[in-house]
C-alpha cells in the first residue's frame, strides 16, 4: 500500500513545466560543416521553419533536456564574491533557444526572456531559476547582478560576466523524485552547441507533427539525422519506470501470498 501510494505521488508530482503536447527530438551538426558561428544560425532558422508548420504552436531548443537523464553541472562566480576555483559553487546549466520557456510552459517570474537582441557580440546575459535566486541572492533582487559561468565554447577563452536579466520558475530538472535544483540558463545564440534537442509545442497529438518536422530538417540539410524522437510524457513515464516495476512486482507477490 505504501509503495502504491508513493508511486501515485511520484506520478503526480509538480514538475514545473507543462509536458502535454510537447514533442522532442535531437539534431546533431557536424562541426566540420557547421563551425561555431553557423550553429546558432541553423537552429534559429529551423525554429522559424518549424513554427510555420501546421499544428505547431511554438518551437525552441535546449541542451540538456530536463528529465532526460543528461545533466550539466557547471561552476560559476558571482561578481564581487570571487573565490578560488576549487571553492566555486556549481549549479545545473542549460543552453536554450529563444522561446524555450514559453514552449515548455515554464513561468517567467520577473525580468525578461531571451530575445533576438541577445546574439553573439551583444551584452552577455543569463536567466536564473527561483531556487538559484533563493540560494545565492537571499533577500536581494538578482536582476542586474552579474555572474560568470565556468563554460566556454572557445578553448582557452574565459567566459565573461553575464547580467542576470530574468528569473523563471523552478523545474524538476533531474528526476521526479529529486527536488528542484538551482539552475541557470544561457542563450544558445551566445553559447552555441552542435547538438541540440528541439522542443515543439503542438495543438494536438505531438506525434502527428513528426513527419513534417523531420521534413523541415531534411529541407535544410538532407544529411542531418533526426534521432531520439520522444514526447515529454514519454520522458515522464520513463523516469518512474523503476519504481513502477518494483511496485508491480511486489503487488503480484502480495496477491499470490494473499
Amino acid at each position: 500500500g505504501l509503495l502504491i501510494k508513493s508511486l501515485w505521488r511520484l506520478q503526480n508530482v509538480e514538475t514545473g513545466l507543462q509536458p502535454d503536447n510537447v514533442l522532442t527530438f535531437n539534431v546533431g551538426l557536424p562541426e566540420s560543416k557547421y563551425p561555431t558561428d553557423k550553429q546558432a544560425r541553423f537552429f534559429n532558422d529551423l525554429k522559424t521553419r518549424l513554427e510555420a508548420s501546421p499544428g505547431v504552436q511554438s518551437a525552441s531548443t535546449i541542451v540538456p533536456l530536463p528529465l532526460s537523464g543528461d545533466r550539466f553541472s557547471i561552476s560559476f562566480q558571482i561578481q564581487g564574491r570571487e573565490v578560488a576555483r576549487k571553492d566555486e559553487p556549481s549549479a545545473d546549466i542549460f543552453m536554450v533557444g529563444i522561446g524555450y520557456f514559453r514552449t515548455m510552459g515554464i513561468p517567467l517570474v520577473k525580468g525578461r526572456d531571451f530575445e533576438q537582441r541577445d546574439q553573439h557580440g551583444s551584452p552577455e546575459v543569463v536567466i536564473v531559476s527561483e531556487e538559484f535566486a533563493r540560494q545565492y541572492f537571499p533577500g536581494e533582487d538578482p536582476l542586474g547582478k552579474h555572474m560568470r559561468p565556468g563554460i566556454s565554447t572557445i578553448e582557452g577563452y574565459q567566459s565573461p560576466f553575464r547580467e542576470i536579466v530574468g528569473v523563471v520558475g523552478n523545474i524538476r530538472n533531474r528526476t521526479l523524485s529529486t527536488p528542484p535544483q538551482a539552475a541557470y540558463y544561457v542563450p544558445q545564440t551566445q553559447v552555441p552547441f552542435s547538438q541540440m534537442t528541439v522542443v515543439l509545442k503542438t495543438t494536438n497529438d505531438p506525434r502527428s507533427v513528426i513527419s513534417a518536422a523531420t521534413k523541415e530538417v531534411a529541407a535544410m540539410d538532407p544529411d542531418l539525422p533526426v534521432f531520439g524522437i520522444k514526447t515529454m510524457r514519454e520522458y515522464l513515464s520513463s523516469s518512474v519506470a523503476t519504481p513502477r516495476f518494483s511496485t508491480t512486482l511486489l503487488s503480484i507477490f502480495a496477491g499470490v501470498a494473499l
